[in-house]
């Protein structure tokens, strides 16, 4: 049965008078180690004219197994039928060489083969021996481009010396020699590369196989994996020059396939197999191959376009466009899922940075795969902390902030007869808004319960019919603590001309000075002001007895008007919407004081009344 993927070398009729021509033997091995200096893009058979640098060498090892690379084969004269026996097998040998580059055109290689082991068509095992031992030279016409690739175009001749051993078809009995074109074109990623010419070998008479000059052609294609890693796929081709009478012997063809990687340090790795596609003297069944060395190849490295991130800048050094591009990194504090404003400390892979930032956070610049922790603080009593490992994209980190206020504070809000007061209505102030509430109202018996963080705040509370609390409380952290809030009933009415007043607002004797025992009074006018927006400007009127002279009257009452309307404006009260007018000795105020079309405008009349019984 006929054996594919062998190649027929020469057909017998018998050993015996093969033995009796051991002159007739020839180089039967197949294989030819191209520039073996760890290239990525090289192949192992076909010629690639890659750019070369002066000075550049290499020296290397390729172990090789081999399947059958000869068989012979014999043709019954009757029948037609062909027998084929293996002649060499199990061919493992060390294919040996080394180059040097003399000049950026021209580099010369040395390659031995070294066959450690085979066995004949007697199944015998022959010792180690010599193959022949090929000196060649690659002259470039055209060179790629450092940078870009490209095309390059280039020649190869080489003299094979008769080192190896002819009987046992492992050697050429006399010098042989070849001349090939090469040509290729490669890129950053891939080159593809193709080699064509002859092998002009001592002609050869053997039965039925005649001459021995072969034509030569290659074709491969070469990918850079990694900046370390390139795979090469290659098909090569030897038909020989005449025809032979055995069918299957006229185009002999192998497939290779092959990795090598390369260390920074100038060490190089391959591996490979290779399969016959078509019987022919030299085409193994198979092949394995794996080996390295060491060299320096600066003409070897694979061209590299610049290529930039979004931001179009280069990636970070020792990366790549995956990990090496800087992306936005927006960093944000927020309380119930809104931006706040915040003071965040970020700890990031170049340390610790330190930030006020508004709602609309911070944004810093972070590569892929980077791992970010941040904590947060809003005033006293906000609080948060975070962790995220950035996408390479435009990564949000949120920051949610918690609140701190952990103090309790239970207001028990009653009138003068120790009775709830239903209604009324907590506000407080402070410096930090984080550490207190929003104005809560007190349930139906008298009560309200507010969480507070730690420090002091303004508190007051309110309910129609009566005065408003105010007071300062301390909080600490942590505590627990319920509060009596006695609230005083009312000493304002307003009624629609005039904001009356209960009570007197009391001087000092004949001076402008108001008393403290009226500070609460003139607090309850302020709040109906603020609360009552409609009722427009107010005029604050002095008024004085009849004691004193008229124009001593009338200045102390102006005083006295006017030191009211300040205190109300010192508590918040708008300037404008206060009138201080005195009028001496009491008497009806006119209406016509009040600007005209002032429908809105109100007058608030105080009664100023010494209570020395001096002058008012």
């Amino acid at each position: 049965m006929t054996r594919p993927l062998f190649l027929v070398a020469s057909t017998l009729a018998c050993q015996a008078a093969l033995a009796q021509e051991p002159a007739q033997g020839f180089d039967a091995h197949g294989f030819d180690l191209a520039a073996h200096d760890g290239d990525l893009r090289d192949p192992l058979s076909v010629q690639r004219p890659g750019r070369m640098v002066q000075g550049d060498y290499f020296v290397s090892g390729v172990g090789e197994y081999a399947a059958s690379p000869l068989l012979f084969s014999s043709e019954d004269v009757v029948t037609g039928d062909i027998t084929r026996t293996s002649e060499v097998d199990n061919l493992t040998g060390l294919n040996l060489s080394m180059g040097a580059t003399a000049h950026e055109r021209v580099r010369f290689d040395l390659h031995a083969p070294l066959f450690l082991y085979n066995t004949d068509g007697a199944g015998a095992n022959a010792p180690p021996t010599f193959g022949d031992m090929r000196l060649s030279s690659m002259v470039m016409a055209m060179a790629p481009d450092a940078d870009e690739g490209g095309l390059g175009v280039g020649f190869v001749g080489w003299f094979d010396l008769p080192s190896g051993a002819p009987a046992r078809f492992l050697g050429n009995r006399t010098i042989a020699g070849g001349l090939k074109a090469a040509a290729t074109y490669e890129t950053p990623l891939f080159t593809v590369t193709g080699d064509l010419g002859f092998q002009a070998n001592p002609g050869i008479t053997l039965q039925n196989i005649t001459g021995s000059d072969t034509l030569l052609a290659g074709l491969a294609l070469g990918f850079v994996a990694t900046d370390a890693v390139g795979v090469t796929g290659e098909l090569v081709m030897a038909p020989p020059f005449e025809k032979n009478a055995i069918a299957g012997a006229a185009f002999p063809a192998e497939g290779i396939l092959s990795m090598r990687y390369r260390a920074s340090s100038g060490a190089f790795f391959t591996a490979g197999t290779a399969a016959g596609l078509s019987g022919g003297a030299g085409v193994a069944a198979w092949r394995l191959f794996i080996g390295g060395g060491f060299g320096r190849i600066e003409g070897g490295n694979a061209p590299v376009i610049a290529e930039t991130c979004p931001d179009g800048q280069p990636p970070v050094e020792g990366r790549t466009l995956a990990d090496g591009c800087f992306s936005p990194l927006v960093v944000v504090a927020t309380v119930d899922g809104q931006p706040h404003p915040a003071e965040i400390s970020l700890l990031g892979p170049s340390g610790t940075t330190r930030d006020k930032v508004g709602p609309s956070g911070m944004t810093l610049r972070s590569l892929p795969n980077e791992r970010w922790s941040a904590v947060a603080t809003a005033g006293a009593c906000l609080s948060g902390e975070g962790e995220v490992v950035t996408t390479g994209g435009a990564d949000n980190f949120q920051i949610p902030l918690r609140s701190l206020r952990d103090s309790t504070l239970v207001l028990r809000v009653v009138d003068t007869n120790g009775q709830p007061v239903q209604g009324a209505v907590t506000q407080w102030s402070g410096a930090d808004p984080s550490c207190y509430p929003s104005p809560r109202t007190a349930s139906a018996d008298g009560s309200i319960e507010e969480q507070v963080g730690a420090g002091t705040f303004d508190i007051t509370v309110r309910a129609g019919g009566y005065q408003p609390f105010e007071s300062t409380v301390q909080v600490a952290r942590a505590e627990t603590r319920e509060l009596t809030i006695v609230l005083q009933p009312t000493q304002v009415e307003v009624t629609k001309e005039k904001i009356v007043i209960l009570d007197k607002v009391y001087f000092e004797t004949d001076k402008a000075i108001i008393k403290a025992e009226s500070y609460a009074l003139l607090n309850e006018v302020g709040f109906i002001i603020n609360d009552n927006p409609d009722i427009g400007r107010v005029e604050v009127a002095g008024h004085t007895d009849s004691q004193g002279s008229d124009e001593y009257n009338l200045k102390l009452s102006q005083a006295r008007a006017e030191s009211v309307m300040e205190y109300l404006t010192a508590r918040g009260i708008d300037p404008a919407r206060l009138i201080a007018t005195g009028y001496g000795e009491t008497q009806p105020i006119s209406t016509n004081r009040i600007p005209s079309g002032r429908e809105k405008n109100r007058r608030v009349e105080f009664n100023l009344i010494d209570t020395d019984g001096g002058a008012q």
